[in-house]
């Protein structure tokens, strides 16, 4: 038998998504594309999000097709491109997820020491965050969806803010 989404699964996985949306890009981009102007920035912020949310589509819907537990995109890429497919996307996958990993801590690092003032050496806030963040991810998928909804509006707070202070330098 099968077991409908409830309305607060479908929200906390919408947020999930969302905060992807903000983390990585939202937040990201618009440092590295403000240089070429706002029109030409904000095009690129919403083809990037269109992509993003496109890219979640194919991929939900491949998931609900197959109705496997686990499904990802070295599934998915193995099923259309056989075994060196599925390698190919597991190695990109490991090259993007450790270059955001290493911008987030390193990102957080400066953050973290700069709000507080902190005299400790940088690589003692990294890892105190790594530790914090890991432990969060470790106590499982049901505790975070119980929170999503805070820590999305912390991002959305955090982004509202940060247009605001770069308001005043705008000519």
């Amino acid at each position: 038998m099968e077991q409908k989404a409830s309305t607060m699964q479908i929200i906390s996985i919408g947020f999930l998504i969302v905060g992807n949306l903000i983390g990585a890009g939202i937040l990201a981009l618009p440092i590295n594309t403000g240089l070429a102007g706002f029109l030409p920035s904000v095009l690129g912020l919403i083809l990037t999000c269109l992509s993003m949310c496109y890219s979640a589509i194919i991929l939900s819907r491949e998931a609900v097709e197959r109705k496997e537990i686990t499904f990802n995109y070295p599934s998915l890429y193995r099923h259309y491109l056989g075994q060196s497919g599925e390698w190919i996307a597991i190695v990109a996958n490991l090259i993007i997820l450790w270059g955001l990993l290493t911008a987030y801590l390193t990102g957080i690092t400066s953050i973290v020491g700069n709000l507080f003032n902190l005299s400790l050496a940088p690589v003692w806030i990294m890892l105190g965050f790594f530790v914090v963040v890991t432990l969060i991810s470790m106590a499982g998928i049901a505790v975070i969806q119980k929170y999503i909804a805070f820590l999305v509006a912390i991002k959305c707070v955090a982004f509202v803010f940060i247009v605001y202070m770069a308001g005043g330098h705008v000519r």
